[in-house]
């Protein structure tokens, strides 16, 4: 499967309005539809929030044809961010913020993917974002999650470490709050993942701007 990354920003979103259009139909889908998540911003079938602003980056993992693979939603901790805001309580003391940490939200691999497909999308999500923040100086990212996704970073070779303790936050959703290193060597233990993961296929993988 072929598939590049897009990153996506205030600078440069007016070129991609469709894709982020797109981008908030997955996501209602998922996590309004499939995942049930109480959401009262989500409407319309779709997904958009009040950190959807100027500020938030998004990382876009799609196929030759522009369709949405995998995605998740960044931000500068240096302003309000989901975990300082709606889930400060996820954390067990201060919420870590500064201009070297970011926080990620909304991450997502596209519901109809096969599980193959969907693991191998997964990897290049992470790849993309561990490779945008070396760029950026990120050193560390934040982020509400939940025992699954928590599960599914590590064994996709992330550095995963809990803030607090796991609390149901809704009936039946549990979620808790993570710091994931953001450094070459997270990087390259996703490279290898991924290397496996296509072993049986050819890929090309390609970041833009």
């Amino acid at each position: 499967m072929f598939s590049r990354t897009v990153i996506v920003s205030a600078s440069n979103a007016s070129h991609h309005a469709k894709l982020l259009d797109d981008l908030a139909k997955v996501r209602y889908r998922l996590f309004v539809e499939t995942l049930q998540w109480t959401l009262p911003l989500a409407k319309h079938g779709r997904d958009l929030d009040q950190f959807d602003d100027e500020r938030a980056t998004y990382v876009v993992v799609v196929d030759l044809q522009g369709n949405i693979r995998a995605a998740v939603r960044l931000h500068d901790t240096t302003g309000p961010t989901l975990l300082t805001t709606v889930y400060k309580h996820l954390v067990a003391g201060e919420v870590p913020q500064s201009s070297w940490i970011w926080e990620g939200t909304r991450m997502l691999v596209h519901p109809d993917l096969p599980p193959a497909d969907s693991a191998i999308a997964f990897g290049e999500l992470l790849s993309a974002c561990v490779s945008y923040g070396l760029s950026k100086g990120i050193e560390c990212w934040v982020s509400v999650s939940d025992p699954t996704l928590e599960r599914a970073l590590r064994r996709a070779g992330a550095a995963t470490r809990r803030l607090g303790p796991v609390i149901e936050v809704e009936a039946g959703v549990k979620a808790l709050a993570l710091t994931l290193d953001c450094d070459v060597a997270t990087l390259q233990r996703i490279e290898t993942g991924l290397q496996r993961l296509r072993a049986s296929r050819a890929g090309n993988h390609q970041l833009v701007a």
